[in-house]
């Protein structure tokens, strides 16, 4: 390749580029079809480095089939980098690193290839909550949602993560009882760097770059500054501290105001500056507080600011510093939950100083090098996250950081957005109350309200104990199926495990309906000797909010058996099928051998209290017995259950499956065994923490069928 027809900076340097197909060889089409690539364009932000790129190839018209010989390179996500190059030749550390979104743009100059930066790739992924027990650092949190391990399109490194070299913060011993282990953050241990902050919100079904960790890392202060995402040459993200200058360093790019080459365009804007900064809040004690001040009268109100500078306040007559002519400028933050008063005036009086003067925003738009040192360097290669000079403005030099940078080598400009303030940075008190894991009990200053914002500390919720697992607690117990048997892979409803651990070898594992009885009494699950079927128990925890149910039919093979179903879960111990509602005349549609008063859940009103007029029934056979304690359930006359993905009511078919996403609550401490007072006898007791299933299942042939299924916990986040 011949140096002297690629285009050139200044200083002699050169740029070429790479198109390296999904799963092929990188490709150099500085050149194609002997005419010279051109770069219309290229972009980077802070945070996320590089962001938009265009690229103009002559050689390639709108008769040309993409992807297709010589153009096999032509292929939407293929990596497209840009390089620079000496002018002797060698590399130079500065790269633009993305991928194609298309297949190029054909017309009458060329094909225009668009391409989005490396980093931008992870917006391909929806940020998916995945509910974990314990509370994770964010730069974890961030690790994990940019690991290419578990995203393999993903072509980027994994990320670095660079403390500075003075980063004293540090993961203290956790002194917390074992039976809390779930307030321990996950994956550092006592001694390591780490940010301090933790949460258990893992997403929300946002893109993961540009909305979870973004979200992230917006609160994700130091005392000066904030951490962001760079991307090294390589597809490499790093995480580190954003640097704050107060001048110059050997890498900050120069210019000079007037100089031929140099548009600038900078603004002080005082609408949004403020010299009194009144503030809101609430402690961790649960006190709010606002500087509201009352008058002795009680007749007037009036608030103290938190921060303001002298000339402006206090307008009183008194003040020997009152500038009666400089504009009061007024604002108000709302501080974060958890942030003390003492600390709020911290707060306040940094965003005083930061916001007294508005500082300059704008934009510098370069035709020609900037120096750095004494030495000039090629415009293009200025990266958002650096930081510029401008000497002799306004009679002196103003130091800007560039939080945006667009370059167009095809006009030979590059503009850069810049800022003259580091507007992100909080102060370490608002750190400090960001650090609290949201699952910390929290002690109140008023008497009489001290509470836990953990549902289950007497009696925690434990996967690997078996909490959830229906059946569980008892006789019929599916714990180690799940914890021991099923593979990590298998999928809802599990036949390829329970076709491996099927009723018939493993009968421990599922409640038993027997076959179909023409009495509707003897079609409840688990049914005793006596004629009469009793409450199962589930092993939950003290109590807490469940997320998803998921539970199935099966025939003594393992196989699912597609059959509808009623499933209701009770508090009381003692529940039975006499407790269930039962017929209250002969006439029940489709089951003409079931008689009154026997227990059955389908017919017309069956578990309901109100008549279809809003009036309450008078029928105590329509409803459940009042000490039953039922907690929640599923299938009825209206619908159904067992027809899950489909419904019952639109004419689905039967599947033997149920699954609800709709969250519920549950608690525990009823149980008289439950002792509120002791978290030794309570955890000591065998019979606490459960709750007692009800299932009815009838006209599914001559066999038994078995349940078995499971709930997932719906875990705190903050």
């Amino acid at each position: 390749m011949n140096p002297e027809l690629v285009q050139h900076t200044e200083e002699g340097g050169y740029f070429r580029i790479f198109i390296t197909p999904p799963g092929g060889r990188r490709k150099d089409i500085t050149f194609f079809r002997d005419l010279p690539t051109k770069i219309g364009s290229f972009s980077s932000t802070d945070p996320f480095g590089d962001a938009t790129a265009s690229v103009l190839v002559p050689g390639v018209t709108t008769f040309d089939k993409p992807g297709q010989g010589d153009l096999d390179w032509l292929i939407a996500w293929s990596n497209l980098d840009i390089r620079y190059y000496h002018s002797d030749g060698s590399t130079d550390p500065w790269s633009w690193e993305g991928l194609l979104i298309n297949d190029g743009e054909p017309g009458a100059d060329g094909t225009v290839l668009t391409a989005k930066g490396a980093l931008y790739q992870a917006d391909n992924y929806q940020a998916a909550p995945w509910f974990p027990q314990y509370p994770i650092p964010y730069e974890l949190l961030i690790k994990m949602a940019l690991d290419p391990s578990s995203r393999p399109s993903l072509r980027t490194a994994p990320l670095k993560i660079e403390f500075p070299a003075d980063w004293n913060t540090k993961v203290p011993e956790f002194q917390i009882d074992p039976a809390l282990w779930f307030l321990r953050p996950y994956g550092v241990k006592t001694g390591d760097k780490w940010t301090g902050l933790t949460t258990r919100n893992t997403g929300g079904w946002e893109p993961v770059l540009t909305g979870f960790v973004q979200t992230l890392l917006s609160v994700m202060y130091t005392e000066e500054s904030q951490w962001t995402i760079y991307k090294k040459t390589g597809r490499i993200p790093v995480l580190k501290v954003r640097p704050t200058l107060s001048a110059p360093n050997d890498d900050t790019y120069e210019v000079y105001n007037g100089t031929p080459g140099t548009e600038i365009t900078l603004n002080r804007d005082f609408t949004q500056s403020a010299n009194v900064v009144y503030a809101q809040g609430t402690d961790l004690a649960g006190s709010s507080y606002s500087g509201q001040v009352v008058s002795t009268d009680g007749q007037r109100t009036h608030y103290e600011p938190f921060a303001a500078l002298p000339y402006v306040h206090p307008a009183e007559a008194t003040n020997p510093l009152l500038n009666r002519h400089m504009v009061r400028k007024e604002t108000r933050l709302q501080l974060p939950p958890g942030m003390d008063m003492s600390d709020a005036a911290d707060t306040a009086a940094a965003h005083l100083r930061r916001f007294a003067d508005p500082g300059y925003t704008g934009s510098i738009t370069l035709s020609a090098d900037p120096l750095v040192g004494t030495q000039p360097r090629s415009r293009y290669l200025i990266h958002a996250g650096e930081q510029i000079v401008v000497r002799n403005w306004r009679g002196s030099d103003l130091l800007l950081h560039i939080t945006e940078t667009t370059a167009s080598p095809e006009e030979g400009t590059i503009t850069l957005t810049v800022d003259s303030k580091f507007r992100d940075a909080l102060t370490v008190a608002e750190v400090r109350a960001r650090t609290r894991d949201a699952l910390d009990p929290v002690r109140l200053l008023q008497v009489g309200k001290y509470s836990t914002t953990v549902q289950d500390l007497i009696l925690p919720w434990s996967y690997s104990e078996g909490s959830g697992v229906i059946p569980s607690g008892g006789d019929h117990d599916a714990t180690e199926f799940f914890t021991k048997r099923l593979g990590a892979k298998s999928r809802f409803p599990w036949t390829d495990f329970t076709t491996k651990y099927p009723p018939r070898k493993f009968p421990k594992y599922y409640i038993r309906a027997t076959a179909h009885s023409s009495n509707a009494d003897k079609n409840w699950a688990n049914l005793s000797s006596d004629g009469i079927a009793r409450g199962f128990p589930i092993r939950m925890s003290q109590s807490g909010q469940i997320r998803l149910i998921q539970i199935a039919a099966y025939d003594i093979d393992g196989n699912v058996v597609p059959c509808r179903f009623h499933l209701s879960i009770y508090n009381n111990s003692g529940v039975t099928s006499r407790d269930m509602p039962r017929i209250p005349n002969l006439e029940v549609p489709g089951r003409k051998n079931y008689l009154q008063g026997q227990a059955y859940p389908f017919f017309a009103g069956a578990f309901e209290r109100l008549n279809p007029d809003g009036t309450e029934t008078t029928d105590p056979l329509r409803t459940l017995h009042d000490s039953a304690g039922l907690v929640i359930g599923w299938g009825n006359y209206y619908e159904e259950a067992g027809y899950w993905p489909g419904r019952y009511s639109t004419g689905g078919n039967k599947t033997g499956m149920l699954t609800d996403e709709s969250v519920w609550a549950f608690d525990t401490t009823m149980d008289p065994d439950f002792d509120k007072y002791s978290v030794e006898n309570t955890r000591n007791a065998t019979t606490t923490g459960r709750l007692y299933g009800m299932i009815y299942v009838d006209y599914h042939g001559g066999n038994a069928v078995y349940f078995m299924g499971r709930c997932w916990r719906q875990e705190s986040v903050g």
